[in-house]
């Protein structure tokens, strides 16, 4: 499983790891509002959890549901014709409503990676942007809207605050229950591609090129999208985000 927060580059990195011949990626299953099939999903994918469980009546009970996820998971995870690893992303908030999930890892051994990306604050300002534009992810084919966003200062500084916690939170969870994971920073994938070979050799399997048709949203700062640029400025100037924000906002 690849465990990370929102806009962290998870979904970039699956579909790195996705183009591996012997990976098969699913995408974010457990997505709150994800019905049917995801649109970016494997030859014989796998429906999301919401859908899935519709379709099983017998498990509409909150006595059921672990069973259920369970049982889902096995799905996800079954042996496919000519593949070695197969996985899907998870994000913290879906870990806090399935706690079964983390039941599965431990039980069956999961391999877990988690994914961090250190910049918070281009984290949350490119969270703010991509729901503007109602576009999470794009192919390199898709045209991307101009937005014009406006940041509620104390509410961004609350949610750096809590998006470090989670951080720190989640290496303790998983060293604590002995949890066989590797940790990589989005940071180091986008600057090196190599760092990839760490992530492959981890799952099992060889070294190879590896490839996204992802358009990267932000091919610079996101200082044009943003009306209160100066505002938010002013206000980390004297936090530890001061330089983030700065180079965020170029």
């Amino acid at each position: 499983m690849i465990v990370s927060a929102q806009r962290s580059g998870s979904t970039w990195v699956a579909d790195m790891l996705g183009s591996h011949p012997e990976v098969t990626m699913f995408s974010e299953l457990f997505l709150r509002s994800g019905e049917g099939f995801p649109d970016w999903s494997p030859e014989g994918g796998v429906a999301y959890w919401n859908t899935y469980k519709k379709e099983r009546k017998w498990a509409e009970g909150v006595f059921l549901r672990p069973r259920l996820v369970w049982v889902y998971l096995n799905s996800v995870f079954a042996p496919r014709s000519k593949k070695s690893a197969c996985g899907l992303k998870v994000m913290y908030d879906q870990f806090i409503r399935f706690p079964e999930i983390l039941l599965y890892i431990l039980v069956k051994r999961v391999s877990v990676i988690h994914l961090v990306r250190e910049d918070v604050v281009a984290s949350y300002i490119s969270g703010r942007i991509s729901h503007a534009r109602k576009q999470p992810h794009a192919r390199t084919d898709e045209a991307v809207k101009d937005v014009s966003v406006h940041i509620d200062v104390k509410r961004m500084k609350k949610k750096l605050a809590r998006s470090e916690a989670m951080i720190k939170a989640t290496r303790v969870l998983f060293k604590v229950l002995g949890i066989k994971y590797i940790e990589i920073g989005y940071e180091d994938l986008d600057h090196n591609r190599k760092n990839f070979d760490n992530l492959l050799l981890f799952v099992g399997v060889e070294i190879h090129d590896l490839k996204s048709s992802l358009r990267k949203l932000r091919e610079a700062g996101y200082g044009k999208y943003i009306e209160n640029r100066k505002e938010i400025l002013e206000a980390f100037s004297n936090t530890k985000w001061n330089q983030l924000a700065k180079e965020a906002l170029s």
